[in-house]
């Protein structure tokens, strides 16, 4: 769903860049759960806590008030250690 972030993400970086994701075919994330269900695997955890993505753990410098407020709530811990880096910045 962010193909438009390619071009730049391969631009900015001194080697090949690739997102499976972002070739044919394209799944959304309903698509990507089903699979996952389909072999097997069990769906991020993330996913079950309330996260619309599935990565960096929880924390994300892009997130928005909402997602930080689910990190807050859902993953004190995390959420206080990237507060104290904003802090030292």
């Amino acid at each position: 769903m962010e193909i438009h972030r390619m071009e730049a993400i391969q631009r900015g970086w001194p080697y090949e860049v690739k997102a499976m994701m972002t070739e044919v075919p394209y799944w959304d994330k309903h698509e990507m759960l089903k699979a996952l269900k389909q072999d097997g695997i069990r769906k991020p955890r993330l996913y079950d806590m309330g996260f619309a993505h599935n990565n960096c753990g929880g924390f994300c410098v892009r997130a928005g008030q909402g997602h930080f407020i689910n990190l807050l709530q859902k993953k004190r811990d995390l959420y206080l250690f990237h507060e104290q880096k904003e802090l030292e910045m």
